[in-house]
């Protein structure tokens, strides 16, 4: 919810401070830059440190960046905190597509993606809601920032005491794990299925057929016959690059 705020009191601070559209836009494309830079970058950090890390970090400077509003009164300011903000925020989708893959089997990665993106769309229906009655409530605009983001640190505390690895958990059985991890071999040995169409003995991958090697006219039919029934069973990919 806390990109939403800015964009729920613009009416109100742009009375307070002449704020114009273009000074808005200004602030609104320093957070879209930043958020498309850290998406860029977040998938190595979380590599590098491990994932329990990197999100932690990400929300910690997130919510301090969403505090950081509440000090701002110039659109240059203003314009610094949303690049902060953007940047945090960056973290959240990597996280938690790493998350899902973690923690659930292929078959079921794709429900527990559209649960974790209905999250993001609730932010934005309830923060309308909510904004208001924490201004009206603690008598400033500043209060919205501040309170949204002493609620992500409160979340974070519970990131942290909780989250860990499937294999590392306490909370997970033999057989939970089992269910996991269940369907990743086959799946993996799919994606391979097409390994034999290349090599890394040439720059492109490309098998050289050399003259000692160049297949008959019918092995040749008999391959594009195998590969023509294997794509029909979903064998392999149907397109190969």
């Amino acid at each position: 919810m806390d990109r939403q705020v800015l964009g729920l009191l613009k009416p109100d601070l742009s009375r307070t401070y002449g704020w114009s559209e273009t000074d808005y836009a200004r602030m609104a494309i320093f957070f879209q830059f930043a958020y498309a830079i850290g998406q860029a970058g977040f998938g190595s950090f979380m590599n590098w440190i491990g994932i329990k890390k990197a999100y932690a970090l990400s929300v910690l400077f997130w919510s301090l960046s969403a505090m950081s509003h509440a000090l701002c009164r110039t659109v240059p300011g203003f314009s610094m905190a949303r690049l902060a903000l953007g940047l945090g925020e960056s973290g959240n989708f990597p996280a938690a597509i790493r998350v899902v893959t973690e923690w659930f089997p292929p078959r079921e990665r794709s429900v527990a993606t559209g649960i974790f993106n209905t999250g993001s769309n609730m932010g934005a229906i309830f923060a309308p809601l909510l904004v208001p009655l924490i201004v009206g409530a603690f008598g400033g605009w500043q209060a919205a920032f501040i309170t949204l983001g002493c609620v992500d640190l409160v979340w974070l505390m519970f990131w942290l005491k909780f989250y860990d690895a499937p294999e590392k958990s306490p909370r997970v059985s033999a057989a939970e794990l089992a269910h996991i991890h269940e369907g990743v071999t086959s799946a993996a040995a799919e994606k391979l299925g097409s390994a034999f169409l290349r090599t890394p003995s040439t720059p492109s991958g490309d098998i050289p057929l050399t003259a000692s090697r160049r297949p008959s006219r019918a092995s040749h039919k008999r391959s594009k016959s195998l590969v023509a029934r294997m794509l029909l069973s979903n064998k392999i990919p149907a397109r190969i690059s």
